[in-house]
This record gives C-alpha cells, sequence and structure tokens, in this order.
C-alpha cells in the first residue's frame, strides 16, 4: 500500500523500476506536489518532495519514463510541459513559438520511449 485513504487527501501514482512518484495535494498543497518513495520504504513517513507545492502552479498530471518523469502544469493562465531527467536531476520546459492555451499529455508511451508526442491547440486570433 502506498498511503491509507484519508478524507481530503488526493493522491495518484506513477511507478518506475525502483520509486514511486506520487502527485499529491499532501501536507496543505492545494496546488499539488510530486514526491518520490522507494520501492522498499512505502507510507508517507518515507516520502519526499521530487516538485516542492508552489502556490499558484497547479500540476494536472505526470507520468513516468525510463530516464524521464513528464508533468503537465498550469501556472500564470498558460499550461507548460515539464521535463524532469532523472540522470542528473535537471528539468526544462518545452518551448513553444506562441502562447499554448491547451496542451494535451497522456501516459501509455513505452517505459523505455525517448520520444514523446503531445497536442498543443493555439488560440487564432483572425
Amino acid at each position: 500500500m502506498i498511503a491509507e485513504k484519508e478524507v481530503e487527501i488526493e493522491y495518484s501514482v506513477a511507478e518506475s523500476d525502483d520509486a514511486f512518484y506520487t502527485l499529491t495535494n499532501y501536507g496543505c498543497a492545494e496546488d499539488f506536489r510530486i514526491m518520490t518513495t522507494s520501492k522498499t520504504s512505502l507510507g508517507k513517513d518515507n516520502w519526499v518532495d521530487l516538485v516542492a507545492h508552489k502556490p499558484g502552479r497547479l500540476i494536472q498530471t505526470n507520468f513516468v519514463l525510463k530516464d524521464v518523469m513528464l508533468r503537465l502544469e498550469r501556472e500564470d493562465g498558460l499550461p507548460r510541459v515539464i521535463i524532469h531527467d532523472f540522470s542528473n536531476q535537471s528539468e526544462h520546459e518545452i518551448a513553444f513559438t506562441e502562447e499554448a492555451y491547451a496542451i494535451g499529455l497522456r501516459s501509455g508511451y513505452e517505459f523505455d520511449a525517448n520520444q514523446i508526442r503531445f497536442f498543443v491547440f493555439v488560440h487564432d486570433n483572425t
């Protein structure tokens, strides 16, 4: 068991070879955070922040591939796709030439994939 059910605490779990990555509002993280724990040390007492809660940045979803974790978040009204590289714990945002008004990410990729596809819908003012 990852964690016991608690009133008003939400969480979803993504899995890698040796760890769990939990998207949760646990600890008053109203806009969510991502916490990690090894598969051998379950329970909230062992959860560690990977992506800390930041008020105003809503983490909408995340999923894990072999080498990276992707997350879709919304900040300042715009969605962003962030790639977290496990090899060096760095992160970078996928840049767009125009402001993206809607982005879709879905899991279902092969675990050892080295490419992803996502959809971007840009508002056209013409």
